[in-house]
């Protein structure tokens, strides 16, 4: 009996043909992929570089605290803004106020470049980039001593190199009558800043001993180096544990304010207000205030 195993061999054959074909249209696919991405997250980091460009430009009118008078940065800020990054892992670095690499060797440093009027940023794969800000826009990196932010000496910029979501603040400052822009961020090997300061909280309404007699307005002051994260406001008597008035992340907050509605406290007396914060890094803070209830 004869077999004619000729069909089976060309089905053999086609199916060897479109193998091979995936295979190289993958291979193509993962070449073009991967040729793309560097300037897809360049595009990315560019972005960002250009949305802090307009931050700074925002900033320079602003109030400017004066550094030299030491003045203290809980009580006399100024003109403060938040910066939320959201960094590619192709980024070799981002250098604010600084060139992190000026040999190109893959050394990284933090010398002022041009007075720190420069945002320098490299992506793997692809070249340095440079932008250039106003002259009038000088950063400096920031050092958290005795309880204030002042500039740092000698001076520097930042470099950031680590790919996440995270924020950084910004005050204008002064120092024998020049504006600049410091950083907070301390002389921290970390780079990214390593956060180990807690945010600062506090109660500016209602203050400490107050008698009420309706709905209670709990206003309050926060901020951190690098980005707040959230905040939680309780009340307690002095016979409950806290309960809690609301709690959410820090850009669900449109004004650092909530209501105690008189309706929601079960008899008169004593009362406790609290007001916590929780900063990137997870440093917790909180203010309480005694308030009386009538």
């Amino acid at each position: 009996m004869i077999v004619d195993r000729r069909g089976a061999t060309f089905i053999s054959m086609r199916l060897l043909m479109s193998i091979v074909v995936i295979v190289v249209i993958s291979s193509l696919f993962y070449v073009g992929l991967k040729n793309i991405m560097p300037s897809i997250a360049e595009a990315k980091v560019e972005r960002q570089v250009n949305a802090l460009d307009n931050l700074f430009q925002e900033m320079i009118t602003g109030d400017a605290r004066d550094v030299a008078l030491y003045e203290d940065y809980k009580t006399q800020s100024g003109e403060r803004r938040t910066f939320s990054f959201d960094l590619p892992s192709q980024l070799n670095y981002l250098g604010i106020g600084t060139d992190p690499d000026p040999d190109n060797d893959g050394q990284l440093e933090r010398n002022l470049m041009e007075d720190g009027t420069v945002i320098v940023y490299k992506v793997e794969g692809r070249s340095k980039k440079i932008h250039w800000l106003d002259e009038d826009i000088r950063i400096r990196l920031g050092e958290y001593k005795d309880g204030n932010w002042l500039i740092k000496k000698p001076e520097e910029g930042l470099i950031l190199k680590a790919e996440g979501k995270f924020e950084i603040t910004f005050e204008l400052v002064k120092y024998h009558n020049k504006k600049y822009i410091l950083i907070h961020s301390n002389n921290s090997n970390f780079i990214p800043y390593f956060d180990n300061n807690p945010p600062f909280v506090s109660i500016i309404s209602p203050v400490e001993g107050t008698y009420s007699y309706g709905d209670i307005l709990i206003q309050w002051v926060v901020f951190d180096d690098i980005g707040i994260k959230y905040i939680k406001v309780e009340y307690k008597s002095s016979t409950s544990d806290w309960i809690v008035i609301e709690e959410k992340s820090a850009m669900e907050w449109e004004k650092w304010e909530c209501i105690l509605e008189k309706e929601k406290i079960e008899q008169y007396g004593e009362y406790w207000i609290r007001v916590t914060a929780a900063d990137e890094g997870n440093n917790i803070e909180y203010d309480v205030v005694k308030i009386h209830i009538s």
